[in-house]
């Protein structure tokens, strides 16, 4: 009868501890998944925000398409021109460095 009891108490207490261990698991993965949606949320936030706010906001500014190209004191002109250092050379640079 002793040796029943014993039994019995063995196994009432592994059922529990795999039952804990059950419910250790499902919260466990509980977590895994919703880090996991966190995770792609977040992600494809990011790609929205970079889509939109990033590359299609973005406006191409080129100021040598809109100013001369003149040596450092703009020919003594009082207009708005784009000056370069360093003479013809390297102004012809700054020209194919802008087209390219």
């Amino acid at each position: 009868m002793v040796e029943k009891e014993r039994r019995d108490r063995e196994s009432a207490l592994a059922k529990a501890e795999a039952k804990r261990l059950e419910k250790e698991n499902r919260e466990r993965m509980r977590v895994a998944r919703f880090k996991a949606l966190q995770e792609k949320i977040r992600n494809a936030l990011k790609a929205e925000i970079l889509s939109k706010i990033v590359i299609d906001s973005a406006e191409v500014r080129d100021p040598s398409l809109n100013y001369e190209l003149l040596d450092v004191h703009y020919n003594y002109q009082p207009k708005n021109c784009l000056s370069s250092l360093g003479g013809h050379f390297q102004q012809l640079y700054l020209v194919v460095a802008s087209i390219m």
